[in-house]
């Protein structure tokens, strides 16, 4: 009865969808139908341009809803809903939206809670009252925002945890904890640096099985180390940061649960990974150095390891094609990830034609980032003009650029192929027959080889003028 119940809801939300289309012309939703349902379980407003959530949207129905779905929306706050609560509430997602801050009054409300997922918004800071506050939460989501760190601001008195997963990849957290509290007393540590300090996971962490931190500006593993050694942890994605050394603690048979470790493109060298590490874990069964900075040596002895799935090195197509030598560079997504092949090949731009593209090193490169997609009706042409002046600028500086997408086929590849066009002078079907020559996989997209036509009928009219 109850999936029952929740397929009604969700056809009765599709029904009315171009009333929430129309949102900002009736933004009290006056006149809707939705109003006369009863006892909703389930609420799905799924990119309506909701700018702010009606009041009655969550009064209506606060007893009886237990998941609400806002996502892709322009939200940039929850409304206030005085002092009741929603406790039937069980999974919010506002992923896709315009939040600059945790909506912590009305989480307050929602005790609950058992997945929040605030996936893709513009939020500044998170720290641990936030699963503190919500104890039955398992899953909680807060990749690709802003944060710079999330620790532990004060003392919270020990409880039994649910958190089974967090999601932080892609922010840019230099600062991370999960220990018992955020700071060491100095005094303590000098009265007892005779004794070997034991730093235990928070209880609230207690049943914390996945970690995704990839794509964050993390130098040490050493954070993970209560998770890893007296916690639970399995699964630990951590790729695309900036570790430089592997502790000694990966030597020992102490992580018996880790047996998923992903340190693929961090800042790692042969010198670095103490021998034997890894050998011991009874668990680990994938693990991914590749993107890594490892001698033939190192690789030859870790692959020795009794490991399900290992990988130690790029797959030779992640290196970018050179369209001009030492100059321009065509690839893909893993490309602008690995930290020492951009060195390798002098980089000193990245231009990413990628949606939802965060610059992986913004210390040691020039960024742009243009949010396209791969669909025949995106507009890329809008995007050559500013591309050209970018890739200009590394060039004319005696740098060199690397011009990227998912996988180096469509976006990227017309952007170049653009640039080929107007620098050389020369048709659609030559710049084209000339990338592929460097990059055999590229192959724009129907739209986009329309759209390179209708260029080379642009360029060609400014020469005749």
């Amino acid at each position: 009865m109850k999936a029952a119940a929740q397929k009604t809801d969700v056809q009765m939300i599709s029904k009315y969808r171009e009333a929430l289309e129309n949102y900002s012309k009736n933004p009290n939703l006056k006149g809707s139908q939705v109003w006369k349902q009863k006892d909703l379980t389930e609420i799905s407003f799924y990119a309506c341009k909701l700018q702010c959530v009606p009041t009655k949207l969550i009064t209506t129905w606060r007893s009886t809803l237990e998941i609400l779905q806002l996502h892709t929306n322009a939200i940039r706050e929850l409304p206030d809903i005085d002092a009741e609560s929603m406790p039937s509430l069980k999974a919010l997602t506002l992923s896709n939206n315009r939040l600059q801050r945790l909506p912590c009054e009305f989480l307050m409300k929602c005790r609950g809670l058992e997945m929040l997922n605030l996936e893709n918004n513009q939020i500044q800071e998170a720290s641990h009252h936030l699963i503190h506050s919500h104890r039955n939460i398992s899953e909680l989501n807060l990749s690709q925002n802003q944060l710079t760190s999330f620790v532990g601001q004060e003392e919270c008195e020990d409880y039994a945890g649910t958190l089974s997963r967090i999601d932080l990849a892609n922010n840019n957290i230099t600062s991370i904890s999960f220990s018992n509290c955020s700071t060491t007393k100095e005094e303590d540590t000098e009265l007892n640096s005779h004794i070997p300090q034991i730093i235990l996971p928070h209880s609230a962490f207690s049943s914390l099985k996945v970690i995704n931190c990839k794509g964050n500006r993390i130098d040490s593993l050493t954070p993970f180390l209560p998770l890893l050694l007296h916690g639970q942890l399995e699964v630990l994605l951590f790729s695309c940061n900036r570790v430089r050394e592997i502790p000694t603690e990966f030597t020992t048979d102490s992580m018996k649960h880790l047996r998923w470790l992903d340190l693929s493109y961090n800042r790692l060298t042969s010198n670095s990974i103490p021998a034997g590490s890894f050998g011991k874990m009874p668990q680990l069964d994938h693990l991914f150095l590749n993107g890594n900075d490892l001698s033939e040596e190192v690789t030859s002895s870790l692959s020795s390891l009794k490991i399900e799935y290992l990988s130690l090195k790029d797959e030779d197509n992640v290196a970018p094609s050179a369209v001009i030598e030492g100059k321009l560079f065509l690839g893909s997504l893993q490309s602008a990830q690995s930290f020492f092949l951009l060195k390798q090949l002098a980089i000193t731009h990245v231009l990413s034609v990628l949606r939802t593209s965060k610059p992986f090193y913004p210390e040691d490169f020039q960024y742009m980032t243009i949010d396209a997609e791969d669909t025949a009706s995106y507009d890329i042409s809008k995007c050559f003009e500013m591309s050209h002046k970018f890739i200009d600028s590394g060039l004319k500086g005696g740098g060199a650029v690397l011009v990227h997408c998912a996988q180096g086929i469509s976006r990227s590849a017309s952007v170049v192929i653009s640039y080929i066009m107007k620098k050389r002078k020369i048709a659609f079907e030559d710049a084209l027959r000339y990338v592929v020559e460097k990059r055999p996989i590229v192959c724009p997209n129907s739209g986009f080889r329309s759209q390179l036509k209708r260029y080379e009928n642009r360029l060609n009219d400014c020469s005749i003028s």
